[in-house]
């Protein structure tokens, strides 16, 4: 029961940056000077994603990541202003990479909340209590390894269960990498973006 989610929410990091990746390349083919507006939004979005991703669970740092998150709502308002001045199938390309990048930060949030429900972990621990006292009670000859052995054993398994369920404690972690490459992907972009270019002026005469 733990290890299917934790696996769940590396794969959604990863498919949460080849949203933001493919937004940002996307956004380079929106008018004027919306493509620098866009990256520089998606910038933000991404340092409020890397902030979420290393917020404590059940903390205020996670509800300040959320809310940081949710109140990203430029990117939405430039896609609207693009639909509705160049209604094109290139416009609907970055609106629909846009969508698939909010609905993955919804998706990644259900997966955080989706852990091992209590009354497994009570039955786990009753378990774990009546090996030991079984096993113990049944040894006629009491060895000090033995009985050291078999709980440390049953206490390595329950805390690696525990650290496979706690996305945001432990040594086990969702790697972040690819976020840093997107953030970094972005900045390349905006470096090598033209500067939007004013309409000349009539010579004097």
């Amino acid at each position: 029961m733990a290890l299917p989610p934790f696996d769940l929410r590396k794969q959604l990091v990863l498919d949460e940056a080849n949203a933001i990746a493919t937004t940002g390349l996307r956004a380079g083919l929106l008018p004027q000077a919306q493509p620098i507006q866009a990256r520089e939004l998606l910038l933000q979005y991404v340092a409020a994603r890397q902030a979420y991703s290393r917020a404590s669970l059940g903390q205020q740092e996670l509800t300040t990541a959320i809310d940081r998150t949710k109140s990203q709502t430029s990117l939405w308002q430039i896609a609207q202003e693009s639909a509705r001045q160049n209604p094109t199938a290139i416009t609907g390309l970055f609106v629909s990479s846009l969508n698939e990048m909010i609905d993955l930060s919804e998706k990644r949030l259900a997966a955080l909340e989706n852990r091992i429900p209590p009354t497994i972990w009570l039955m786990l621990w009753l378990i774990a209590f009546l090996t030991c006292f079984t096993f113990g009670y049944w040894q006629r000859r009491r060895f000090w390894l033995v009985a050291v052995v078999i709980p440390l054993m049953i206490a390595i398994v329950m805390g690696l269960i525990a650290d496979l369920d706690s996305p945001r404690s432990g040594f086990l972690r969702v790697d972040l990498r690819s976020l840093e490459r997107v953030e970094q992907d972005l900045r390349s972009l905006q470096s090598f973006s033209p500067a939007p270019s004013s309409d000349p002026q009539p010579a004097s005469h």
